[in-house]
């Protein structure tokens, strides 16, 4: 009766009635249960049901089944070494498919010393290697996937020559391809694919390899940078899994995939949308897992880029709950997550909030490690930049020397990591108004930079001497930097490049502090015209290049200008709950004093209103700008008329008082 019912459900295996092979499989080892549990139809059969498990999506059910049968068929590893061999590969293709790489990889390893152990020599051996040489791909190891990959080759070719076979002279090209590609061999790996691809086509009905193999060559082409064609072949692969079922790891594997393409194009909409569906068939199918971290953490990298700080905040939270469930509460990666959370905080300007949690990353990472781990250095620097930006130069300077010491103590003396942290030591100095010591750490920075051939980091640094020379009143020499590194990233980059907003900025500012006019607008506009086309028109950087445009057009009296800009502005700030500034104060009375100038003294009050509740709701900005309260106090008297809108000398004295704030 065992036999029977595993004969059928054997059956309905091949016709993927996945159903009837779990009812039959259920019941067949029920029979054998009451008769001989040490039968080898006992373990046959358990891995006949994780089999059926595994196709049916049921996949911590099959993990555990492959167990079970693994434990069974060693009770009798004599007779059963075939099979033993067979299981370890299927736990291996699981592993990989949950995205465990290192447990598939220890998986496929078992797999393959047995095998070998056992002088087995089959197809089944020859699509552990190939997949074995997939993972190493995966985990970075380009020397051992070529092993295997030509190890997999081998022994293909070996049986191919006694029993030629369409579906394995097709797994041979995509090996031959995958070799090409690890060995820069471009054309040769697009040749191999295009001839697997051909004959792929022509087959009557996809194979049990075709969405896997398709997925792998999509990867590849994806990373040559051929996003067109990877496009392509990962839109078949979702076909494919859609016909077979729309929640399988598979489908959610090709999603988060596609997802990265979309995300290389700058897709972020198509991008985010990939990586959620991957996240509901994970959690759906598997719950907390290694692969759900990775698609989370996607989602909030997608946030971050959109500047959904709220949204951020949410994913990254949930990534650290379950970092922590998967990986244990002491793992490095829970630090790496701590250290994300800190970061969005931060981004979010919530600095209390950056600060605490910044503190808990360092003290987490020194447990985990010596005081003089790079990885404590990261997050002392993150502690340090929030001091900077709170004001507290002090405990911002201490946080970043100790960063210092770890990293030369640790690092190559002209490391990346290390020129950062000369620069923002560098940006103290400047802060504090020690311009001889500044200069000292930002030319050590921009050496350094210079020598590792950074060209956008060193704009970056140059900009900042720029700003050092400004302060030293060398209007001349800041100019200097500030064009230097305009030319800098146009060469490098191109005249569209991000990097080029910050430049333009402090370029336009000193050209209208010299009363260049004409020469500032046209840098405010060039940094606008940048930001809303890489940026989009709600960036924070196009809120401020827009400020900045809005109140050199307001000192200029080009009040239709400026009320469009400084709008823009406002509204911007208000999307991103960013209204505790005195430029978002100054602006919403600007934008008060031009409504007043057109009669429209509803718009004006609500302006002036808006800007009376943004002021008093910040204590800090109250107590530090008692000018901007008076003023405010005389608008909603309505003290000013119209001849008093903008004098050059309120506005001079303004301009100064902001230019202090946001150094």
């Amino acid at each position: 009766a065992g036999k029977f019912l595993y004969s059928c459900a054997a059956v309905y295996l091949v016709e993927r009635d996945y159903e009837k092979v779990l009812k039959n499989i259920k019941e067949c080892i029920r029979v054998i249960n009451e008769n001989d549990k040490n039968s080898e139809f006992y373990s046959e059969a358990l891995m006949l049901k994780a089999e059926a498990m595994m196709l049916d999506h049921d996949y911590q059910g099959a993990m555990e089944f492959f167990d079970f049968s693994l434990e069974a068929f060693s009770k009798n590893s004599t007779n059963k070494r075939v099979q033993i061999g067979i299981v370890l590969g299927r736990k291996g293709h699981l592993y990989q498919l949950l995205g465990e790489f290192d447990d598939a990889y220890d998986a496929l390893s078992k797999c393959i010393e047995w095998k070998e152990k056992n002088s087995e020599s089959s197809f089944d051996l020859a699509g552990v290697y190939n997949f074995m040489g997939d993972v190493c791909v995966l985990r970075g190891n380009r020397k051992d996937a070529l092993l295997y990959f030509d190890r997999s080759y081998r022994m293909y070719e070996f049986h191919i020559e006694k029993e030629p076979s369409e579906e394995y002279e097709i797994e041979i090209h995509i090996l031959n391809g995958k070799t090409d590609n690890l060995n820069d061999d471009k054309e040769g790996c697009y040749e191999n694919f295009d001839i697997a691809i051909a004959r792929m086509k022509r087959a009557r009905q996809p194979n049990k390899h075709t969405i896997y193999n398709l997925q792998v060559m999509a990867r590849t082409y994806a990373k040559n940078g051929d996003q067109s064609i990877a496009m392509k072949l990962l839109e078949e692969c979702l076909q494919l899994t859609k016909e077979q079922s729309e929640l399988s790891l598979e489908r959610a594997g090709i999603l988060f995939d596609k997802g990265d393409l979309h995300l290389d194009l700058n897709d972020f909409g198509m991008a985010l949308q990939c990586y959620q569906e991957s996240f509901k068939i994970k959690m759906q199918k598997i719950g907390q897992s290694p692969a759900v971290v990775s698609t989370l953490l996607k989602i909030v990298r997608l946030h971050r880029i959109e500047e959904n700080w709220e949204e951020a905040l949410s994913f990254v939270k949930k990534a650290l709950d379950v970092t922590e469930r998967v990986y244990g509460e002491n793992d490095d990666r829970v630090g790496d997550v701590l250290f994300e959370l800190a970061d969005i905080q931060f981004k979010m300007s919530r600095y209390m909030e950056a600060m605490n949690m910044f503190s808990d990353c360092v003290d987490f990472r020194r447990k985990q490690s010596s005081n003089s781990q790079p990885d404590v250095a990261e997050a002392l620097e993150g502690l340090g930049k929030v001091h900077l930006e709170m004001g507290d130069y002090e405990k911002a300077y201490q946080c970043l020397v100790e960063a210092l010491e770890i990293r030369q103590a640790t690092m190559e003396q002209e490391s990346p990591d290390t020129a950062t942290t000369f620069h923002l030591l560098g940006v103290i100095e400047r802060k504090l108004g020690d311009y001889e010591r500044a200069l000292h750490f930002l030319l050590s920075s921009l050496h350094i930079r210079k020598a590792q051939k950074e060209q956008g980091d060193t704009a970056l640094t140059l900009t900042e001497i720029g700003h050092v020379h400004l302060h030293l009143e060398d209007d001349f020499n800041a100019i200097c930097c500030y064009e230097k590194s305009v030319d800098i990233v146009t060469q490098c980059y191109g005249k569209s490049d991000v990097r080029l907003i910050s430049i333009y900025l402090p370029l336009g500012n000193v050209k209208w502090k010299q009363g260049s006019v004409d020469e500032a607008k046209e840098c405010y506009e060039i940094a606008l015209q940048i930001s809303v086309l890489k940026n989009r028109n709600n960036h924070t950087e196009t809120g401020i290049v827009c400020r900045n445009l809005g109140f050199l057009q307001f000192q200029s009296k080009m009040y239709d200008e400026a009320l469009e800009n400084l709008e823009k502005y406002v509204k911007i700030q208000e999307s991103k709950r960013m209204k505790k500034s005195a430029h978002f104060v100054l602006a919403l009375q600007f934008i008060g004093d031009i409504y007043r100038h057109k009669n429209a003294f509803d718009n004006a009050s609500l302006a002036f209103n808006t800007a009376n509740q943004a002021y008093w709701n910040d204590k800090d900005l109250s107590r530090e700008c008692p000018f901007l309260g008076d003023m405010l106090d005389r608008r909603l008297s309505g003290e000013n008329n119209e001849d008093q809108l903008a004098p050059p000398s309120l506005f001079h004295r303004i301009s100064g008082e902001i230019a202090r704030l946001a150094e």
